[in-house]
């Protein structure tokens, strides 16, 4: 088995639609400045202050608005017969959907690619999905899911933390992972 890190400077593109998509946009605007994976693009905890102690990466203030994002990666990848080719998220804020050369990836036993788990690693065998040479890797994050009560709107999903309510992104390592079949 090989494993290789992801992690590092990704592109970002904030979206005005908070609903996770079924095929991405055909020309996505990117913002000029990368996103570090592993962070979360969102870090602001009060936007009448100047003062954000979670402004760790620097990133634009007006990153803050969007209700979600696509991240996006370029790699390349050699498999050889009898080996898979698996993609591990140890973590991502809130809701997202994994694609890989614009394929959607469902996660095992899933009947929807959306996935809600943020806080456990989460694989996916993308060994069918690989082309020779250059593959896209992109990641959409919004929120999670709510829904109205007679107590008032709540999360689908529990979050566990001021910090899990707050941030979106990949903010946890992305690892690349060839294993014999």
């Amino acid at each position: 088995m090989t494993e290789r890190s992801l992690s590092g400077s990704w592109e970002i593109c904030l979206l005005s639609d908070p609903n996770p998509p079924i095929t991405l946009p055909q020309a996505p605007a990117y913002e000029s400045q990368p996103h570090h994976v592993p962070s979360s693009w969102r870090w602001i905890l009060d936007s009448r202050l100047d003062d954000q102690p979670y402004d760790l990466f620097h990133y634009p203030r007006h990153w803050n608005d969007a209700p979600a994002a696509l991240l996006r990666r370029r790699f390349n990848v050699e498999s050889r017969p009898g080996e898979r080719v698996w993609l591990t998220f140890q973590g991502v804020l809130q809701r997202w959907v994994c694609f890989v050369n614009r394929v959607p990836l469902l996660p095992e036993g899933a009947d929807s690619p959306v996935v809600s788990e943020s806080f456990l690693p989460v694989s996916f065998d993308i060994t069918g999905a690989l082309q020779p040479g250059e593959n896209e890797l992109v990641v959409w994050t919004g929120a999670w899911a709510q829904m109205e009560t007679p107590a008032g709107e709540k999360l689908t999903n529990p979050n566990g933390s001021w910090f899990a309510g707050l941030s979106r992104g990949i903010w946890q390592e992305v690892t690349l992972e060839t294993r014999p079949a």
